[in-house]
Formats: C-alpha cells, structure tokens, sequence
C-alpha cells in the first residue's frame, strides 16, 4: 500500500477558504523537474527499504496552479512559514491527491489533500528529485513524513505534457537572435513550454547581473503579459539588475516589473526590497526608466503621485520602514537631448537643452562645453537625437538613422558614436543635482 510512506496531518476547521500564493521557482530545483509520470524501480527500492514494494507501481504528477483555489480552511495555518514552490494533482492506481511542494525544517515535502473530501485530513511525503543530464533519466525518491524512514525509488516514464512555445512569442525570440547575438535567447526555442522559457531567461540574468539584459527582458516582458495569471517570476534576480549602470537595463527590467505589479503576490516578501531598488531610478533623466519606476512605487506603496521626486521617495522610504536610502551615485550619466529641423532656404538648425543654435559650428561648440560640463560633475557624457518617427522596425530605424544624420555627423567629428534615438515627444527630465557621484568617472 502507498500510504505506507505517507503521515497523516491534522487539519483545523475553519469558516473561511486558505489563500496560498506560489513562490517563485527560479531557487527551487524540484519545481521544474518533478511533473510527469514515475515508475517504480523494484531492485533499487529494496536496496532503500529492504522490499521490493511498498509503494505505487506508477505515479503521475502534474502541475496546476488552478488547484491553489480549492484548498482545504486554514491552510495559511498548517503551512506557516513554509513556502510553497508548486501545486497540483499527484495521482496513482484510483487515488488522486491535489498537493503542494513546500518544504520542512529544510527538507522537501508534498502536502497532500485527498480530492473530493472536505479536508479532514493531509497527507505528507518527504521526497527528493535527482536531474539528470537528459530531463528523461531523472530520479524521483518517496519517502515518509519522518526523518529516516527509507525512501522509494522512482525512475521517469514520460515528460510532462506541455502546451509550448506560442507561435508569439517564437517569432519575438527569432527577431531578437536576428538582432543579437545572445547563447541564451538560441537556447530558449528549445525549451518544452512558456515557464521553461522564463525560468531559463531568469537563471541567466541571475549568473551576471550587469550583463546586457535588453532582450532577456523584451521576451520577459512578453511572457508576464501573456500569462500573467500563472506565471512564476523570481523577482530577486531583476532586481539585482536595476543595479547595474545601464539605462537599457534599467528600463527594460523596470518594464518587466511594471507588468508583474499587476499580480502583486509576485512580489511577497520582496515589496521593500522593490521599493529601495526603484526610488534610485526616479533620478534618472530618462521618461522611459522613470515611468515604469514610478508604475510599480505606485502600487506597492498605495499612492498615485506622479512626480518624479527622488529626495521625496527617499523621505517616504525613512518614514514608512525607519531606513535611509543614499542616492548619491544613483546618477551615473548626463543626458544632452539634442534636436534638428530643416529651414525653408535648405540649412539645418539645431536645439540643445531647449536652446536653439543655427548651424553644426555652434552645437560642436556647446556639445564641448556639455562634455567638459559632465565630465566636471563626474558623469559620463551621453547624447539623444529627438527623431519624428518611432522606431519599431527595420524601415522605420533606417528612416530615423537617416533623419539623425546631421546630429550623428557633429558628435562624429568628437569620436562619439554612442548615440540614443528617440520619437519626438518622448519624455526627459533635468538632471537631478542631489544624485550626482563625488568623484569624476574616468
């Protein structure tokens, strides 16, 4: 009989129904590799348990989330502080459970809730997954609810059904391996599902948090939008690249975050963190980090201010948990947005700095004076050229290449080949003093 290997909880009655929220899977190896079908390996079980039996012949695990909404009263009770990594249907011969994998005083555990009952009762399995090099030669042991009790060993039958790639998002990873050249954008088409994907685009921003992450968040961007409702994101490593002195990274991660606020349990037990890593980027000259900074400040912090105010969001920090939050350094760049128009009579006229200069001799002139001007202040020197069409395709980014050109030909005749394009309209803000670093950047 399986119950053999199984411990029986007791469950308080209770009125209302449990909320349990998932955890992010990206720190919990069993999560991503215990769905699917096990057989039992006969020669292998007696060596553990001195009997060849004992446990099912064949079990089958799949994940559902779904599951979460049907759970016994006061689960939060039976669980606390335990998290839970995954949930869904656990089943063998005519028996079918629906389980949670969370974990006690360090060990791993299937908590499991007979299906059809009232929850009177649950079941408690410590186990352990073995990844192999193939997903197919993985290793799953079943054991009891207390420390030495010999475990069963299981060997894989089949993968877990999965629904894949959608067409969407395979064309989104083709487009950005046509761009860049990313090993682990290539990897992501062969993943076996959307979840695969995310996992292994978090896993990768985890190994290098100040590696460039534009793409990595493009597609995670896309997956949160697409499958919000059952997703799982581990928000640590993002945040970790929010730290990084990249705008590009900044923004892009920001935008990430700004679509997952919209299922705050994603973000439980990580709001402060969230918080102190976004309030630097509301110092940033850039409308695109700063909006989705303030997008996702504003929701876990309950107000609906839309000043960019990093002093303001640093006060707040202090008040509301007690902390301070130093902003000097959080400003690594000074921005000069730079825009040109054509006159009637055929010559180019330039802005800088809202300041209109007739010709390429006088913005050479303020350029030189910018660069000394940041260079002073310990900022590294970084130009826009306002363009009048968005860039969102091979056309449009060689019409606004085109359009840049006069610009792009002043900075050149300074080296500087860096250069940001951006529609007219878009949004940037004046430096903000108070977060310059107290040393120049060499």
């Amino acid at each position: 009989m399986f119950l053999i290997f199984f411990g029986l909880l007791a469950l308080v009655p209770s009125e209302g129904q449990g909320k349990v929220a998932l955890q992010p899977a990206g720190g919990n190896v069993a999560s991503r590799h215990l769905a699917g079908e096990w057989r039992l390996l006969p020669e292998l079980s007696q060596r553990l348990t001195g009997a060849p039996t004992g446990g099912p012949d064949l079990v089958a695990i799949t994940s559902d989330p779904s599951v979460l909404d049907s759970l016994p009263p006061q689960i939060e009770v039976i669980l606390k502080p335990s998290p839970v990594y995954m949930a869904g249907t656990l089943t063998f011969a005519k028996a079918r459970f629906v389980f949670l994998l969370t974990e006690q005083e360090g060990s791993q555990r299937l908590l499991c809730f007979q299906s059809g009952t009232s929850g009177s009762g649950a079941l408690s399995i410590f186990f352990d997954v073995i990844p192999a090099k193939e997903p197919q030669n993985d290793l799953l042991f079943l054991g009891g609810d207390k420390d030495g009790q010999p475990f069963f060993a299981y060997e894989r039958v089949s993968l877990p059904k999965t629904s894949g790639l959608s067409e969407a998002t395979r064309t989104l990873l083709l487009d950005a391996l046509a761009n860049t050249y990313s090993p682990s954008l290539e990897k992501l088409t062969e993943c076996p599902d959307w979840q695969g994907a995310v996992d292994l685009l978090i896993e990768e921003v985890r190994s290098d948090p100040n590696g460039p992450h534009n793409n990595h968040c493009i597609v995670l961007q896309h997956m949160v939008t697409r499958h919000l409702a059952e997703i799982r994101l581990d928000v640590e490593p993002l945040l970790a690249v929010l730290q990084s002195r990249s705008w590009t990274n900044q923004q892009k991660t920001a935008d990430v975050l700004a679509e997952a606020v919209r299922r705050p349990d994603l973000f439980k037990g990580n709001e402060k963190k969230t918080i102190r890593s976004l309030i630097p980027l509301t110092g940033s000259q850039r409308g695109p980090v700063v909006k989705p900074a303030l997008q996702v400040l504003h929701a876990l912090a309950g107000m609906n201010t839309p000043q960019r105010d990093p002093l303001g969001w640093a006060r707040w920090f202090y008040s509301r948990f007690g902390e301070k939050i130093d902003l000097s350094g959080s400003v690594y760049e000074l921005v000069a947005v730079i825009a040109s128009e054509n006159s009637p009579d055929g010559t180019t006229h330039f802005k800088l700095e809202e300041q209109r200069l007739k010709d390429k001799v006088e913005l050479r002139s303020r350029i030189q004076a910018f660069i000394s001007r940041a260079r002073t202040a310990g900022l590294r020197p970084r130009f826009v050229a306002l363009v009048p069409t968005p860039v969102t395709s091979t056309e449009t980014q060689d019409k606004a290449i085109r359009d840049a050109q006069p610009i792009r030909d002043v900075l050149g005749t300074l080296g500087i080949e860096e250069i940001t394009l951006a529609p007219e309209g878009t949004t940037f803000y004046p430096p903000f003093e108070a977060g310059f670093p107290a040393r120049p950047v060499s």
